[in-house]
């Protein structure tokens, strides 16, 4: 019930006081809610500010702590004199009443300006990078985006954002594109070498083979004998070309076996001293506690050499020092990361190979492409030295690390890991070029020349010959009397049925008689096959006439296949 006074207005029930009259003193809630508010922004990971015309900073969400400025009197001082001055302790207010161009350095600085005065004509915002006078280890991005007139002046709104970690996940982003790239073009040499060297190393059998045979038909001392020997001698250099490219795409041949370094090194010594002549001398400190690890021989000196070679060319005028250490490391993430290839490497023990020269040292614009493949500083160099090592290093699961300065000499570190499962030593075959017992050979290849220069080199040292043009031929002739032959020599590459599928055929027919696979592509998928069949061997092209004979004698003797 609701009772009415005489004007029509809501009354009151006797004894009741009349209601209070409506107040005009109402809180205001905006200094709460700015409280708040800045209470919020101040937990920000940047720094948001405002300025007015003049760079002047009106507020701040933060201040600027010890570990984040060298302050403005600091920053101006290192503006003056190019040094880094030590902040100081965090005071209250620091930024309110001061000009941000005063916290940066110079360059900062005019960025501030150019950006402050685009935002004030009311252009689009966009971000640029700065950093405080005295922490170029603090990059910054930097917005500025106008604001309203504020007491009838206009400002600006500023907004610093700590970026150092993306750099730094940029960073690392450009070094795996970078690392990745550089895989791609490995591979697309690779693919590329392959096919060269099969080609290549097959024009390098006739060449050699039939050099070898005319200098054997020859006076010694003539002048035709010492043109046979240029011819050979050229013919060497190109396999060794072939043999570098082939070393750089990582498919060089390989002999795995227990390699003692201190040991490879020692007996390395006296062609080392040769090579380097006069340009430096030698010193070694090589650790008596050393492993072994699993690796091919005579790659593994090749990069011993080369690594010399390119000390003793960068040694100046006066006469330097070429250091060789060795010893055993644990190698952590960390440290593998440092090394080319090491990003893709185990934590574990490495053997360390370091070879140091006091000479010219690399200058920095070319350490990115040290390893490229005829990328050459020297006026005499094709550019395949360090680019062979690379792909050698490779292959062997290890990695390498240069550093080097100017004018004070390289420093560069191999590392292999070291052997959890080592092969069984062998000793080296010697082999004399002694005639057998004459006997059967099925001699199987589709290039003629090749074809013809094995033929002849089997058959002076004593074997009958019989000779397919391809593998389809060569089964047929096999098929026919598999007992007659005692030993079969196929090419690889062949048309119709190529060495792999001629193999299986002989194999299904034969358990026992030895197979000799040439070919002048290196061939790793064979190495499992090669240690299972104690009658299989492989020979690499190109090869002389001794080499070849070398290896049937090998294939047929009862304990020994050919390697």
């Amino acid at each position: 019930m609701i009772l009415m006074n005489s004007k029509n207005e809501p009354g009151t029930l006797p004894g009741e006081s009349s209601p209070a009259p409506p107040t005009t003193d109402l809180i205001d809630p905006r200094p709460a809610v700015a409280a708040d508010l800045g209470a919020l922004l101040s937990t920000l990971p940047a720094w948001i500010l405002e300025l007015d015309a003049e760079g002047t900073i009106l507020y701040s969400n933060r201040e600027l702590g010890p570990s984040d400025d060298a302050g403005p009197e600091s920053a101006s001082e290192a503006a003056a004199t190019g040094t880094e001055q030590s902040a100081p302790e965090a005071q209250p207010s620091r930024l309110v009443g001061t000009r941000l161009g005063d916290w940066l350095d110079p360059t900062s600085r005019d960025l501030e300006a150019v950006m402050r005065k685009e935002a004030l004509d009311g252009r689009s915002p966009h971000t640029v990078e700065v950093t405080f006078a005295g922490r170029p280890d603090l990059p910054l991005s930097l917005r500025a985006a106008p604001n309203g007139p504020q007491d009838g002046a206009a400002t600006i709104s500023v907004i610093l954002t700590d970026i150092a970690e993306n750099k730094r996940l940029e960073s690392d982003r450009r070094a795996l594109h970078d690392r990745i790239e550089r895989s791609k073009k490995m591979e697309s040499i690779g693919v590329l070498a392959g096919g060269v060297a099969h080609d290549f190393n097959n024009l390098m059998v006739g060449v050699l083979g039939n050099a070898d045979m005319l200098r054997e038909r020859i006076e010694p001392g003539s002048m035709e004998h010492e043109l046979v020997c240029s011819i050979e001698q050229a013919a060497h250099r190109a396999s060794e070309l072939c043999y570098q490219m082939l070393a750089y795409a990582g498919q060089a041949r390989m002999q795995p076996k227990r390699i003692d370094l201190n040991r490879l090194i020692e007996d390395l010594v006296p062609a080392l001293r040769e090579q380097i002549g006069d340009s430096a001398s030698l010193q070694l400190s090589l650790s008596p506690q050393m492993a072994p690890f699993r690796g091919d021989r005579s790659q593994i000196e090749r990069v011993i050499c080369q690594l010399v070679a390119n000390a003793a060319e960068a040694q100046r005028s006066a006469r330097g020092t070429i250091s060789l250490t060795t010893r055993v490391a644990a190698l952590e993430t960390e440290e593998l990361k440092q090394a080319r290839l090491g990003p893709y490497l185990p934590t574990g023990r490495y053997v360390v190979l370091e070879v140091r020269d006091d000479g010219e040292g690399i200058a920095a614009e070319h350490m990115g492409r040290i390893f490229e493949p005829f990328y050459s500083t020297r006026f005499a160099g094709r550019g395949l030295g360090l680019a062979a090592t690379h792909g050698i290093v490779k292959i062997h699961g290890g990695g390498i690390r240069i550093r080097s300065e100017l004018r004070r000499g390289t420093t560069v570190e191999v590392i292999f890991p070291v052997a959890s499962k080592l092969l069984p030593v062998t000793d080296e075959l010697t082999v004399e070029r002694l005639r057998l017992e004459i006997g059967q050979v099925l001699l199987a290849d589709d290039d003629i020349v090749d074809r013809t220069h094995a033929r002849r080199s089997l058959e002076q040292a004593g074997y009958l010959v019989r000779t397919a043009r391809d593998g389809g031929e060569a089964l047929r002739i096999f098929s026919a009397n598999p007992s007659h032959y005692r030993l079969v020599v196929l090419d690889l590459t062949m048309p119709k049925m190529n060495g792999d599928e001629l193999l299986r055929a002989i194999r299904q027919r034969s358990r026992e008689v030895p197979v000799l696979l040439c070919s002048g592509i290196p061939r790793h998928d064979l190495e499992q096959a090669l240690a299972a069949d104690p009658h299989l061997g492989f020979l690499g092209k190109p090869y002389r006439s001794d080499e070849l004979v070398a290896a049937a004698q090998r294939a047929l003797e009862p304990s020994s296949r050919a390697v």
